[in-house]
């Protein structure tokens, strides 16, 4: 199952799996490959919340997390509820992301520390924050202001040095914006019926 918002005319995840992707992009490209402890994360478009779920269950057992998503149009309880992402422990994980207030960090799990905020990343000023960024945003044919060198560049300055952005997005234009901003981009094997998809590391 997966969602469609109707004034994006756009679905939350990928037609072929959203599981697949999520775990391919964000965890396997993204999460896995990040050695720092304590670990700061942010998200770009929380959404149903599953990379946040996924994070939650795929981390060191030793590592700290503090993960921040940024969400302008959160699921209501009565849509999320619904949502099949597991059962026991798994389910009651996924229930306690989405009924974290938001605003501020609260406790997920032992070293599970989480912000939803519900604005937008246009407003987003932090500098030299995040070791990585997972950017899954609506596609760019849907939100094409959010993969603009206006918002990569809000991203290259909130990252530490050295830090990683990943997005499930290989499309040209993007990765012409994304360098623009000053990232260093590398195109990475996609998941299962996408070839590419792109990392970022902030040098500077």
């Amino acid at each position: 199952m997966t969602l469609y918002h109707e004034g994006l005319d756009e679905i939350y995840h990928s037609r072929r799996g959203a599981l697949t992707e999520s775990m391919h992009v964000f965890i396997g490209q993204g999460l896995k490959r990040a050695e720092k402890n304590p670990l700061s994360v942010l998200e770009v478009g929380f959404g149903t919340g599953m990379n946040v779920w996924l994070s939650l269950l795929h981390r060191r057992a030793d590592q700290q997390l503090w993960y921040t998503a940024y969400e302008t149009h959160p699921l209501d309880a009565s849509v999320w509820s619904q949502l099949n992402y597991g059962e026991g422990k798994l389910a009651a994980g996924f229930e306690r992301i989405h009924l974290a207030e938001w605003g501020d960090f609260v406790d997920i799990a032992d070293g599970f520390h989480l912000r939803k905020l519900n604005e937008s990343i246009n407003n987003m000023v932090e500098e030299h924050q995040y070791d990585l960024i997972f950017f899954d945003a609506f596609s760019p044919e849907k939100q094409a202001d959010l993969w603009s060198v206006e918002i990569f560049f809000k991203m290259y300055v909130a990252l530490k040095p050295g830090g990683r952005l990943v997005t499930y997005c290989s499309k040209s234009l993007v990765r012409r914006n994304m360098e623009a901003a000053g990232f260093k981009v590398f195109k990475r094997p996609g998941p299962p019926g996408k070839r590419e998809m792109l990392e970022s590391i902030k040098t500077g």
